[in-house]
């Protein structure tokens, strides 16, 4: 009979799971508090989760990955265990597998690991799966100093020019966003061919941002003939947010327009949009323009392209 093994992603593990850990990984089953405790502190500054790859009812492998409590888009990967009778059988590659699907899903940018200068196995590991070595950095408080520190990029999102064919994806978005935007009741036949034409002007470049095959949000374009470029709409299906799309979106942005000349880089929200007004603060915008009227109090952030990726 063929033995099946299982990868599972675990969030808050449980009593006799984080038991059969502690017998596995460091055959000390009275040490299932040392599992729950590191848990139970991440979860309470920050975030984290278990890989667990599991024969029958025998935890046979775990990683275990952390969120910094300083940057939310950076975590860390650790704890890597295999028993030996399982090595060479791909489990760990495949927890890794399972761990970039999840971290993806939290909105990791940067996954980092540390390994010891003479586990040739690991750093080759880290090889194959694409991490680089980068000068030392502590992770929160873990004690890694002496050993080598990889990161990898993760990136969840793609974006691609939205067109005619992709305008009620548009439509649709708009629609889930209409209160935070402001945009009011849509009459679907009408907006529809308003989008339409709003996506066949050349003044204007309009892209969808994509989860997979997804479309999660749209971005928006414009001011092409002047010094400073507008980020003008940023749309985000709601069971997105919250998940890095809008850093994504923005980022994406200021490379776009910095690669067509542009300086500066402004940005329309309003005063009671307020992850908007959070998002653009944290990646760096200052409040430049204040302006008010019956319905609402509308706001333009700014921010400076020059050098930016130099």
């Amino acid at each position: 009979m063929q033995e099946i093994i299982s990868i599972t992603v675990s969030d808050y593990l449980g009593f006799e799971l984080a038991e059969k850990i502690a017998a596995a990984q460091w055959r000390r089953p009275d040490q299932r508090d040392r599992v729950i405790r590191m848990m139970y502190d991440y979860k309470s500054q920050s975030d984290c989760f278990n890989v667990i790859a599991s024969s029958g009812d025998r935890v046979i492998g775990r990683i275990q990955c952390l969120r910094s409590v300083t940057n939310s888009r950076v975590w860390y990967y650790g704890g890597m265990f295999v028993a030996p009778e399982y090595r060479r059988r791909h489990i760990a590659s495949q927890m890794l597998n399972a761990a970039f699907k999840a971290l993806c899903d939290r909105g990791c940018r940067v996954v980092r690991a540390y390994v010891e200068h003479e586990n040739i196995p690991s750093l080759g590991l880290q090889k194959k799966f694409g991490f680089k070595e980068v000068p030392y950095e502590q992770f929160d408080d873990l004690l890694n100093e002496g050993e080598l520190m990889f990161e990898r990029d993760l990136q969840a999102y793609t974006i691609l020019p939205a067109s005619e064919e992709t305008a009620l994806y548009i439509c649709e978005l708009c629609e889930q966003c209409s209160e935070p935007l402001h945009i009011g009741e849509i009459v679907y036949s009408d907006f529809y061919n308003e989008i339409v034409q709003m996506l066949n002007d050349t003044d204007e470049k309009n892209f969808l941002i994509y989860r997979g095959a997804f479309p999660c949000a749209w971005l928006k374009l414009n001011g092409f003939a002047d010094d400073a470029g507008w980020l003008s709409m940023l749309a985000v299906t709601p069971s997105f947010r919250r998940r890095g799309i809008g850093e994504f979106a923005v980022d994406f942005a200021e490379r776009y327009l910095s690669d067509k000349g542009k300086k500066h880089i402004k940005i329309h929200t309003t005063e009671d949009n307020a992850p908007a007004r959070m998002l653009y603060e944290k990646c760096g915008y200052s409040l430049v323009d204040r302006r008010s009227n019956s319905e609402r109090t509308d706001l333009t952030f700014e921010k400076a392209l020059t050098n930016l990726w130099q």
